[in-house]
């Protein structure tokens, strides 16, 4: 086995916290986000909450023991540790909304250049590029991640590829992942149409190109599908339940049950979308839903290939999160720099670091790639039903307000120089963006890495805190000096970083209190009161929902708001510059993407000046 996947054998299992601990986080954050009432409530539940909760967490423990002890190999992957089937199902799979737009996330590349002529040429080296990354994964030559010098879980990375999430009824069990490792094809859609590419043995990217071209040609002299441009695609774009119960009804016809598995086992998805986007925002959107055109939303990852040489990536977020989709995507971006002739290459903004370890082999001519156009049968059922896919797709790109903003009047380096960490502070700015937005403190999410132990995925890190919520409040009094707010500042970045590390040990209460609501579900037992609770409910509506992608100079990632009564931040972090992606929903007057991100970059200086006006006073005494 190689050092890769070696690591796996080294991971502990996730812990399980106990209940006293929970009780006391929820209780040292609700304080900062309701009133008196709520957290007087709260306060008089929480004397009960540990008899309550006592069978439910017992529950947890036998599970913990029996996960503890299933192989570091498990084939039955949510069976590792003891949250991981909670974690799959009640985030991810038994959810009935539609996955398009509210839960798969873009991730773009940082490119300051479209490339209309040498398009399909440009886009070749990128594939090539990703099937060299999954080359290096199934070799184990890749390199290990870390934190504080430690291994992390490298499992998400074996379902990266030929993944899809088929729809089940939640009455059946929801949702499942399909995982087909075998696979040696991929999928490509144009104008409307489907088509299966062998790829292996590997093809080389002038045959990767010459198969685009004539998948494109044939796809112009085809007549447009039965039911409209990307109509096929579009039946995973509606709710799961109606998705599944259609998709049932397909699979019944020999002929579409073919095409649909030959969609669902295919490695990965590529589309040929018509369009052009020219503004980073453009491109965000395109990546979301494509104009209604030629995603299939199931897939583990879909390829965007614009009219105009933009490359843009659609993925579906319930097997793998999006921190490991960057790592390739980068790979691939700076595998076509490092071989691609001069006029493919992307002109990036930032310096990008090259992958330790790894030595570049472009495939030479003679691989194995050949393609077929899929033929669904198409009927009076399968018509209506890619209309109402249509009009699921449409309404969720029109209400998706999204917007990208490169902020390049300080990065990194200059937050250093305050002597503060990136993530706090930007962190506070937000928290201080949203109050001179909303004028209330938000129920924040930040997403943490659980990925220091065996198939760790995340948690919620609360940002919100009583620290921070004094910060806020009482940063625009002009009746407080500056030494005091940085005072305040700094005691809020202290709580901040404090829970980050407490989330990386698996030691938070978020995923705890859900298990144990869910377990009480399951069981059918009484839910503890306190989860019933108004403090808990509105802890869990989540109005400023937040994950940060550290700068590698290469790509960019963002999702939408989770709720109506939202807004969704993904920011980059580079030396010399910030990027943030802002999604909110237009359907609600109190929230304006727009506005948002100019209170962003306000709040990011105006915060930066206190800091160093109070840093130069500081050096004067």
């Amino acid at each position: 086995m190689s050092g890769f996947w070696e690591t796996q054998r080294q991971l502990p299992r996730l812990p399980l916290p106990c209940i006293e601990n929970s009780l006391r986080q929820f209780l040292e954050i609700i304080p900062a986000v309701v009133g008196p009432d709520e957290v007087r409530e709260a306060r008089d539940l929480a004397a009960g909450f540990a008899a309550e909760a006592a069978p439910l967490q017992k529950e947890l423990e036998r599970r913990k023991i029996s996960t503890d002890n299933s192989a570091v190999d498990s084939s039955d992957y949510p069976d590792t540790h003891w949250l991981e089937r909670f974690w799959e199902n009640g985030a991810y799979l038994a959810g009935r909304d539609p996955i398009a737009v509210n839960l798969n996330v873009m991730i773009n590349a940082l490119d300051d250049s479209s490339n209309t002529q040498h398009r399909l040429e440009r886009a070749s080296w990128y594939l090539s590029g990703i099937l060299q990354f999954k080359d290096h994964i199934e070799s184990g030559r890749l390199s290990g991640e870390q934190a504080f010098k430690k291994p992390l879980c490298n499992a998400q990375y074996r379902k990266m590829f030929s993944t899809t999430r088929t729809p089940g009824l939640l009455s059946q069990g929801g949702d499942k992942l399909l995982v087909t490792p075998e696979s040696k094809h991929i999928v490509v859609e144009s104008k409307g149409h489907w088509y299966k590419v062998q790829m292996s043995p590997p093809p080389s990217p002038k045959e990767i190109q010459q198969v685009l071209q004539e998948i494109e040609k044939d796809s112009e002299q085809q007549r447009e599908p039965a039911g409209g441009i990307g109509a096929f695609a579009s039946l995973t774009a509606t709710n799961r339940d109606q998705w599944a119960l259609v998709r049932n009804r397909l699979v019944a016809d020999p002929v579409n049950k073919s095409v649909i598995n030959t969609i669902e086992t295919a490695m990965f998805a590529i589309t040929l979308s018509p369009h052009e986007p020219k503004t980073r925002s453009e491109c965000w959107q395109a990546a979301s839903h494509s104009h209604s055109n030629g995603i299939w939303f199931d897939k583990s990852f879909t390829v965007l290939i614009h009219k105009n040489g933009a490359i843009g990536n659609n993925v579906e977020h319930s097997p793998v999160d999006a921190v490991v989709y960057v790592r390739m995507f980068t790979f691939a971006g700076e595998f076509l720099n490092r071989n691609a002739p001069s006029h493919c290459r992307f002109k990036r903004m930032f310096a990008v670091p090259q992958e330790k370890g790894i030595v570049d082999v472009v495939p030479k001519e003679g691989g194995g790639c050949s393609w077929s156009r899929l033929q669904p049968r198409v009927d009076g059922f399968l018509l209506a039903s890619q209309r109402q896919g249509l009009s699921s797709i449409r309404t969720l790109s029109y209400n998706t307000n999204l917007v990208v903003d490169i902020f390049s009047t300080f990065g990194t380096t200059q937050i250093k120089k305050v002597k503060t960490g990136p993530d706090g502070f930007i962190q506070m700015g937000l928290q201080l963006a949203y109050y001179r937005d909303q004028g209330y403190i938000p129920s924040t999410y930040e997403t943490a890495a659980t990925r220091l132990f065996l198939h760790g995925r995340t948690e919620t890190l609360r940002v919100t805190s009583v620290d921070s919520a004094k910060f806020v409040k009482l940063f625009d009094d002009p009746s407080v000096s500056v030494s005091d707010k940085c005072k305040l500042f700094r005691s809020a970045t202290k709580t901040h970083k404090d829970r980050m590390i407490n989330c990386m040990n698996g030691l938070s209460f978020d995923r705890h209190l859900m298990a144990l609501k869910m377990v009480a579900s399951e069981q059918d037992r009484p839910c503890p009161k306190l989860l019933q609770s108004s403090a808990y409910k509105f802890l869990s509506n989540i109005t400023l929902s937040t994950s940060q992608l550290s700068g590698n100079g290469a790509a960019s990632c963002g999702f939408s708001s989770p709720t109506p009564d939202s807004y969704g931040v993904c920011y980059c972090l580079f030396p010399q510059a910030l990027q943030f992606n802002v999604a909110s929903h237009r359907d609600c007057s109190q929230k304006d993407s727009v506005r948002f991100i100019k209170a962003v970059t306000t709040a990011m200086t105006d915060l930066m000046s206190c800091l160093v006006a109070d840093q130069n006073e500081n050096a004067k005494l």
